[in-house]
């Protein structure tokens, strides 16, 4: 077979397949360091934020609601 180009068989792009190579490696660090940087931190809304019932009883306690209010919305919370 002829050798065309003087590269030995490799191809055209073989002057660039370095760049192919550092892009492709730079994809899988990254992929590599997100997820362990995911999986080390858990959930991102775990242990954030305040519950249901927290948020009423402050609303009763501040007497943005009556006792009534408070006992009905709490019922619809627990079913």
């Amino acid at each position: 077979m002829m050798n065309w180009f003087g590269n030995n068989g490799y191809g055209m792009c073989s002057g660039f397949g370095w760049i192919f190579m550092i892009f492709f490696w730079g994809i899988i660090f990254i992929i590599i360091f997100y997820g362990v940087k995911y999986l080390s931190k858990g959930r991102p809304d775990e242990g954030k934020g305040k519950g249901h019932e927290e948020i009423l009883k402050e609303r009763y306690a501040k007497g943005e609601i009556n006792q009534e209010e408070y006992e009905k919305m709490k019922q619809v919370l627990r079913d």
